[in-house]
């Protein structure tokens, strides 16, 4: 995707990789991570029998911050 996309795993469990890493991240409550765009991932899986929450930002790099 063209954005980046700023991630917390809120509740749950969850392993997520990315295409140039080997391993797998696995991620508990209060992790974050910060995904930059065309940065290739995807979920290997969440934790069975309970609800994984994310909290998901998705930024552009041409967006400002405010000063």
């Amino acid at each position: 995707q063209a954005e980046g996309e700023w991630i917390m795993l809120l509740s749950g469990a969850a392993a997520l990789r990315f295409e140039h890493e080997r391993h797998t991240r696995l991620l508990a409550p209060g992790d974050c991570l910060d995904i930059p765009p065309h940065d290739r991932h995807r979920v290997e899986w969440t934790a069975p029998g309970t609800a994984t929450i994310w909290l998901a930002v998705f930024y552009s790099s041409s967006t400002p911050w405010p000063a």
